[in-house]
């Protein structure tokens, strides 16, 4: 736990409160460099939040660029995301960025006359710079959210209606912490399929992929309890997965 990143989280104006909550969640399991990787359920259980609640908090702060999916996962379905706070080391109190890092001109603030260039020539190979930057990018997004589909289609149990899924897919333009939150969640999902199936003998068939994109089931809550053939109970399916012998 770092305390500096405790109050770090505290000092972000951060709308909804919710968010912030998770935020401050966060901060509570993060090491000395902003490191922290909580699972869903236990920001869930921390916060005293909806699962639904928590992906959206999850996915608002990635989009904002206040934590960093950092690639690497842990977790014994190796499916928690590992996060890095964005701590910037040029802020000042209130939570700004330093004016003294954003300026580029003189002491006064304004642009020197020699940067100053309006000619033809040179607002045209501007435009042309533009227009490559942005085909560009737009076939770099466009590979990027392929292979996200196929990273998440991949873990799929039920492999049918392909061109279907990947409809649905495109349609929630998810970003690549949104897509590990919905592996994840599938995943619990597949271990309390199998626990269900073995305590009660049976369970229903799994969703086609596109039905299971559109009715956005990865926000769906996951029993904590499964109940055997004899109505008994049994609590084999964890809430919180166990790292290196310390639940989170």
């Amino acid at each position: 736990m770092s305390i500096f990143a405790i109050q770090w989280a505290f000092s972000r104006q951060i709308k909804p409160g919710t968010t912030k909550f998770v935020l401050v969640a966060m901060a509570d399991h993060a090491n000395e460099n902003g490191v922290t990787f909580p699972s869903i359920a236990s920001l869930c259980k921390k916060t005293s939040l909806n699962r639904k609640t928590v992906i959206n908090a999850l996915a608002r702060l990635s989009n904002a660029g206040i934590i960093l999916d950092t690639g690497m996962r842990k977790g014994r379905t190796n499916q928690v995301i590992v996060y890095r706070l964005i701590m910037a080391e040029n802020e000042t109190e209130n939570g700004t960025v330093k004016q003294s890092l954003i300026r580029t001109g003189s002491k006064t603030g304004t642009v020197p006359a020699l940067l100053i260039k309006s000619t033809v020539n040179t607002s045209k190979e501007s435009q042309k710079r533009d227009t490559e930057t942005s085909v560009k990018h737009q076939g770099n997004k466009k590979n990027n959210a392929h292979s996200l589909f196929e990273e998440w289609y991949s873990h799929y149990p039920l492999k049918k209606a392909k061109g279907q899924a990947l409809k649905a897919f495109n349609k929630i333009k998810p970003s690549e912490s949104l897509v590990s939150a919905m592996i994840q969640a599938l995943e619990q999902q597949k271990s309390e399929h199998e626990l269900k199936k073995h305590h009660e003998g049976w369970v229903p068939d799994w969703k086609y992929p596109s039905t299971w994109l559109n009715g956005r089931c990865w926000e769906d809550e996951v029993e904590n309890h499964i109940h055997d053939r004899k109505g008994g109970r049994t609590d084999s399916l964890p809430t919180a997965p166990i790292l290196d012998g310390v639940l989170f």
